[in-house]
């Protein structure tokens, strides 16, 4: 369970962290990075870079090595992303390029809410979050120069990519179709059981008998108010029962700390 807070990113140059002081820690920063594609998510498959159509657009990948700081400067860890070029994407339809965003006069409200209640606000974060998503087709990457490889025939292998990689035009908008329909549907299904607010697409509400409980979605983090500690516990740990791994970490906003609540468990 991971509960370190990073202050503070800085991306780093990958050509000198790669084989800098901290080699053997960054190496496994990329080792997880590739993992978490590969054998959790399975994002993309390799595959020979002449089975790609003639007609497909090949995009490059970046890996982005970063640095993550504590409040007082401290070192926390690594950290590495590979993302996708998506400004070398064309076409396609540009309502999948689009991704509803909290508004801030709901934020103010959530926050008005809370004080007047006296209720904890909490933040949350989805880890990978938008990996959770499929493309509506699939795309091509070619790998970046540190992590290319080549099958027996000497033939560079490219990502044959099939979820949401984070740069891609369509990641945002296919992340949040992905937890939309996970929030609204029906418990009894599996689902959280929440309503989207017809005036605010990324406010979401359940209300059961005196018990309640609101979501404000952005991007892949959430910010969360519910009637009482123990609907804030059922809220986070959905699906831990169920022995869903926990995909959601959650904090009191404004905390320096990710607390140890975490739930969301279909988010893994």
């Amino acid at each position: 369970m991971r509960t370190e807070s990073a202050f503070a990113t800085k991306v780093v140059n990958t050509a000198e962290a790669l084989p800098g002081p901290r080699a053997a820690e960054v190496r496994g920063a990329v080792d997880s990075e590739m993992g978490g594609h590969l054998e959790r998510h399975k994002t993309f498959t390799f595959i020979p870079i002449t089975d790609k159509p003639v007609e497909a657009q090949l995009i490059d990948l970046k890996l982005i090595i970063s640095e993550k700081t504590g409040a007082l400067g401290e070192f926390l860890k690594d950290k590495a992303r590979l993302v996708a070029r998506g400004d070398q994407e064309w076409g396609g339809d540009p309502w999948k390029k689009f991704a509803p965003m909290l508004r801030y006069s709901t934020l103010r409200l959530m926050c008005a809410l809370a004080a007047m209640l006296g209720r904890k606000l909490y933040t949350s974060d989805a880890v990978q979050a938008y990996l959770n998503a499929m493309l509506s087709e699939p795309r091509y990457g070619r790998m970046p120069k540190e992590l290319r490889e080549y099958n027996s025939d000497g033939v560079e292998l490219i990502a044959f990519i099939r979820k949401a990689l984070y740069g891609l035009a369509e990641a945002g908008h296919a992340w949040n179709a992905e937890i939309h329909q996970y929030l609204t549907a029906p418990r009894a299904e599996g689902g959280m059981g929440f309503t989207r607010c017809s005036f605010e697409p990324c406010m979401y509400v359940r209300r059961e008998g005196d018990d309640w409980a609101l979501l404000g979605l952005a991007c892949d983090n959430a910010i969360h108010l519910e009637s009482s500690d123990a609907v804030h516990a059922e809220v986070l740990g959905h699906g831990a029962a169920a022995g869903a791994a926990a995909g959601w970490r959650a904090h009191p906003a404004g905390a320096p700390g990710r607390g140890a609540d975490r739930g969301y468990g279909r988010w893994c």
